[in-house]
């Protein structure tokens, strides 16, 4: 948006976005869960701090991180679901550890966990959430479990 020639027109913005949104409704997305907000990708202007009015008067939202620091969680915090964890990587080092994401539920060290779909039973022994011991892992947690087959 400030590009020279454009210069933050409120014209411009109205014809990006009006030829965008008929693209992101035909690949899906609902016209209900978009968002467009005026930013400048060189100088980082309503990304993190609003817009100065004297730049751009038509625009009064709030800035882009803001925006994405209010939409709701996707966490499910619910710890009475079972434990799914969707593995990415496994290795051994001193041990088999696996990495992986918390779909639902949660984890505890010394649990006893069945993998499937192959019925194996495993004990976890450590639980590191960005390289940091735990004792719990919940949903949506990136993690690495140490396991030793039970």
């Amino acid at each position: 948006m400030d590009d020279p020639s454009v210069e933050w027109d409120k014209n411009r913005y109205d014809d990006i976005t009006s030829r965008l949104l008929p693209f992101l409704k035909q690949n899906g997305f609902k016209q209900n869960d978009i968002k467009f907000m005026p930013a400048s990708g060189l100088t980082g202007a309503n990304l993190k701090v609003p817009l100065d009015p004297k730049v751009c008067d038509w625009y009064s939202g709030i800035p882009f991180l803001s925006y994405l620091d209010e939409l709701p969680s996707f966490k499910d915090k619910n710890p009475d679901k079972p434990f799914r964890l969707s593995i990415i990587e496994k290795y051994k080092d001193m041990g088999t550890i696996v990495l992986g994401k918390v779909i639902s539920g949660e984890c505890t060290k010394n649990q006893t966990l069945t993998i499937m779909p192959n019925k194996t039973t495993v004990q976890v022994t450590e639980i590191l959430i960005d390289d940091m011991e735990s004792d719990v892992a919940e949903s949506g947690d990136n993690v690495k479990l140490k396991i030793t087959e039970h």
